[in-house]
């Protein structure tokens, strides 16, 4: 189960390969377009061929020593950088063990340490959500870094000799207006599965995703790309302390998500995920904790109650603000949402959760937000069908005709429109099943590389 914080952060960059000089005013508009993810602070940082920005929302260490781009003089390197890596503080001990000295408290100089000692190896020892570009002005090689499940947006452009990237699209395309072709074909592929492949494509021809757990090193004359992490399933054989362990694992995940050094909020929806994270999180009994709750008053699905009840558990520990749905601008936000994906959102439950970020962001810079709790623990119908079939797969004896009906239905185990089973079921079916486009293994790690971050509002 993840728990993620606000955007933190939009991270720009351009790379003149051909040893140009970049436009700085391309990359000024790169950043003036991310104004909404970051607006503590505005750095660029411009050196021949090579030009970075950032927009920072500050979380650790807001003083202006944790301004970005942040450069590591004595080995050369700069960094614009998006996220939050929870085991900082272990990390830099470590760090500082090998000899290490560091002039801020941020996390973001605990990276530019760690990629100076371990190299690229350094990812694989990071626990939280990131996404980076780092120059190496020594090498002259600049690397792409994303977390292991694409919580943190970074998308980049190759065309002309020139490397551009950045937090979202829109930022490539103010710089360069020609990069605004759309995919036809991945538009298509969306229309029929119902959710991008965000791992690889966007909705732009020439504009690609850093996949998850992935690290792209530019060289003047080459790209390498390395996977740096793969979710391996563990034996299934039930384990006696399985609770235990799991009910550990997720209260380190909270505790590491509450380093702040500003206010940190949570959502409450009464679902299973938030519920848990309001059950554990420690909270000062001088300092009741902001928390940011839907109510639709009057409507039969409406859960307010048991994010009251969830409430109500821990008498004193949270401040309410109950968010009303019916009292807001429908279509002009869902023109919002679609402006800050790039994309249309197939998930229905967008619209509510931009208003809870919304109310949140007048209150607090960080607000919990459980994400992926349904999927491991089956929290919906939709996400049971997945398993049982994984397991006739797992059992069944080998037989292509069975596993491509399993896989089939696995495929259809995740479309969860009434209008997109209608367009499959009058498609031609050969095109239907090649519309999905995916085999279950590689469909669960495209929705798992989608990712999720939640915004607090700012916009």
């Amino acid at each position: 189960m993840g728990i993620y914080g606000p955007l933190m952060c939009g991270i720009a960059g351009i790379w003149e390969r051909s040893g140009r000089a970049v436009d700085r005013a391309a990359l000024e508009r790169m950043s003036a377009s991310l104004v909404h993810r970051g607006p503590d602070g505005h750095g660029v940082h411009v050196d021949g061929a090579l030009g970075l920005a950032n927009r920072r929302l500050s979380i650790i260490d807001p003083t202006p020593a944790g301004d970005q781009p942040m450069y590591l003089a004595e080995r050369g390197l700069w960094i614009t950088y998006n996220g939050e890596i929870h085991n900082y503080v272990e990390l830099r001990r470590d760090l500082e063990s090998h000899g290490a000295r560091f002039r801020t408290q941020t996390d973001t100089e605990v990276v530019l340490h760690a990629y100076a000692a371990w190299g690229s190896d350094c990812f694989e020892r990071f626990n939280g959500m990131w996404a980076l570009g780092l120059w190496d002005e020594r090498e002259r090689r600049l690397f792409l870094s994303r977390d292991r499940f694409a919580i943190k947006p970074l998308c980049y452009a190759v065309k002309d000799g020139r490397v551009c990237f950045a937090s979202e699209p829109k930022a490539i395309a103010a710089a360069f207006p020609e990069e605004r072709e759309p995919d036809r074909e991945e538009i298509a592929r969306f229309l029929a599965r119902g959710y991008p492949d965000a791992s690889k494509a966007t909705f732009f021809a020439n504009v690609r995703n850093v996949p998850a757990a992935t690290c792209i090193e530019f060289s003047e004359d080459d790209v390498r790309r390395t996977r740096y992490w793969r979710f391996v399933p563990g034996d299934e054989t039930p384990k006696p302390d399985a609770v235990e362990r799991f009910r550990d694992l997720l209260n380190d995940s909270v505790r590491l998500r509450m380093r702040s050094d500003v206010p940190v909020g949570t959502c409450l929806s009464g679902g299973l995920d938030s519920s848990a994270i309001a059950t554990l999180v420690e909270i000062p009994p001088d300092r009741p904790m902001h928390c940011f709750s839907l109510r639709f008053d009057g409507f039969v699905h409406d859960e307010s109650r048991y994010a009251a009840m969830a409430a109500d558990a821990r008498p004193g520990a949270f401040v309410m603000h109950w968010v009303r749905p019916e009292s807001r601008d429908l279509v002009g936000t869902m023109r919002k949402i679609v402006r800050h994906h790039d994309a249309p959102t197939p998930v229905r439950g967008r619209l509510g959760q931009w208003f809870v970020m919304e109310e949140a962001g007048r209150n607090v810079k960080v607000v919990l937000d459980g994400q992926g709790g349904d999927e491991v623990l089956a929290g919906y119908a939709q996400f049971v069908l997945p398993y049982v079939v994984d397991r006739l797969l797992r059992t069944a004896p080998a037989s292509p005709s069975r596993s491509g009906l399993l896989g089939d239905l696995a495929e259809l185990a995740w479309i969860e429109s009434r209008f997109r089973l209608w367009f499959l079921a009058r498609a031609p079916l050969p095109y239907a099943w090649r519309a999905l486009g995916l085999s279950p293994a590689r469909r669960l790690n495209a929705r798992t590389a989608a990712g999720s971050t939640t915004s607090c509002g700012t916009s």
